[in-house]
């Protein structure tokens, strides 16, 4: 518990505020994090944390089973999420800029529109999580699982992106920039107007890959439709 003091205060407590109650005695709960005495007119907290807009900066937060978490709008710039269970989480415009989410399992989870510029997300889970207009430029997704993401409009300029996994994903009028793509795989991925003005492309899978309208590495913008079919 020594740990927490500033999530359980800014989470849990705020979440109880929407829990209509009888009762003011002191309760002791068990949550996802650990175990909570309060006094409040409480009968049952909430199954999943209530974190948004919450001030989160710099906060330590791995390993955490934080499954279905709203965190919208909260700021956890350089927070340290790393190995964290974030499975249908809700972080839509939430600021994660430098944040530490290696290996953290983010499968179905709401990022759109999410700040995560400098972001490590080597070997995360990403399966498919909503990404659409969010930023990433310079993250770190060596190893990511994004199969079945959207990334519509994302900005993944200058990122890092070495044998990622893309096969099926929307990665629609995506800015790729400055990418490392090698080793990549975009099986079945749609990756109409992208931008993957000087990516690398070396040894990425492209079997079944919409490029309609993409602009290749070279600049020059794709005439053709679905590669490697």
């Amino acid at each position: 518990m020594d740990r927490f003091p500033k999530f359980l205060s800014v989470c849990i407590v705020s979440s109880l505020m929407f829990v209509s109650c009888s009762s003011s005695d002191s309760k002791t709960v068990t949550t996802n994090i650990g175990v909570l005495t309060t006094r409040a007119l409480i009968c049952e907290l909430p199954v999943h944390l209530d974190c948004s807009g919450a001030d989160l900066t710099g906060a330590d937060l791995t390993g955490l089973d934080l499954s279905k978490a709203n965190f919208h709008k909260a700021n956890l710039t350089k927070a340290d999420l790393s190995g964290a269970n974030l499975t249908r989480a809700f972080l839509k415009e939430a600021n994660l800029v430098g944040v530490d989410l290696t290996s953290a399992n983010l499968s179905g989870a709401e990022l759109e529109g999410a700040n995560l510029t400098g972001a490590d997300l080597t070997s995360a889970d990403l399966s498919g999580a909503n990404l659409n207009y969010a930023s990433m430029s310079g993250a770190i997704l060596t190893g990511a699982d994004l199969t079945r993401a959207y990334l519509l409009e994302t900005n993944l300029s200058g990122g890092n992106l070495t044998g990622a996994n893309f096969s099926g994903a929307k990665v629609v009028s995506t800015l790729l920039a400055g990418a490392n793509l090698s080793g990549a795989n975009f099986s079945d991925a749609d990756l109409t107007g992208a931008d993957l003005t000087g990516t690398n492309l070396n040894s990425a899978k492209l079997s079944r890959t919409d490029l309609s309208v993409a602009i290749m590495p070279n600049g020059v913008k794709n005439a053709w439709g679905v590669w490697g079919g």
